[in-house]
């Protein structure tokens, strides 16, 4: 979720930020229907989606709920918010309704839904205790909010010849917080959460660990191709690191003895008091 169409998302909103959200849906996306068929999330639920970007998420949310369910999508990208309008109107998913606004200034006419689901959201907004306000106010008692973020970003590594990666996530921290973010979001959140009107009812760490063979290399591989050229033309790191990086990267993906360590993800149930 963004202020700005490309200002304020991290990697933009190109097409080629739309296909890469696309490969990282798909990769994560078990963890969440995990996670959704924890929460309850079915029936005749009315379900927000909460900075859907492009509504990889929204569209699967749907299909894991039910055609008696519904999804309101929220985004500010208008751009991707009519990429998932076309998908709506190509494959009939009318259950699913999108609305543009930002969370800080969320105001639907309904404070009544039945659920909310987030992933990756709050660790990017400037006052995640206001924006969980805003969620909370939506909700009806009892309803159940599921998110995904992340817990320990700084234990993103690679092994076992790490190079000049600690120098890149340190750029990347820089180039985040300088947004107003926190990528370690998830470890206030409990707190947040129990002060903004929820009760936590589950927390769960996600570690995973991805080898050049595997699909989920092409998380980091797609996410650093993308983000490492941002973070030179920002002045968060500078091109001979990079440089350096790419060659220690491409190196990695080639020798089986190399694995990734995604950064920790913590996956929260919470009611609302």
């Amino acid at each position: 979720m963004a202020r700005k169409e490309n200002s304020e998302y991290v990697l933009s909103t190109s097409d080629e930020e739309l296909r890469r959200l696309g490969i990282q849906h798909g990769l994560w996306l078990a963890h969440a229907r995990k996670l959704w068929w924890k929460a309850g999330f079915g029936g005749s639920d009315r379900l927000l989606d909460i900075g859907c970007g492009p509504g990889y998420t929204s569209i699967d949310l749907s299909r894991f709920a039910g055609p008696k369910a519904s999804v309101t999508a929220i985004d500010t990208s208008e751009k991707f918010l009519g990429h998932l309008n076309q998908r709506i109107q190509n494959e009939g998913f009318h259950q699913i309704q999108t609305h543009r606004s930002t969370l800080e200034d969320l105001a639907l006419k309904k404070k009544d839904y039945d659920g909310a689901y987030c992933r990756w959201v709050l660790c990017f907004v400037k006052d995640p205790k206001h924006c969980l306000e805003k969620i909370s106010s939506h909700l009806r008692p009892g309803a159940i909010f599921a998110l995904q973020e992340y817990v320990d970003y700084g234990s993103m590594a690679l092994y076992p010849e790490p190079g000049v990666l600690p120098t890149v996530v340190e750029a990347i921290f820089k180039s985040w917080r300088a947004r107003g973010g926190d990528p370690d979001v998830g470890q206030g959140l409990p707190k947040l959460l129990e002060q903004t009107g929820f009760r936590v009812r589950h927390l769960r760490a996600v570690s995973r660990i991805a080898r050049p063979t595997s699909k989920l290399w092409k998380w980091p591989d797609t996410f650093y191709a993308s983000f490492v050229p941002e973070l030179v033309k920002t002045g968060f790191l500078d091109q001979k690191s990079a440089d350096t990086f790419f060659v220690q990267w491409k190196k990695a993906s080639r020798e089986s003895s190399s694995f990734f360590y995604a950064p920790s993800v913590m996956n929260i149930i919470a009611e609302k008091v």
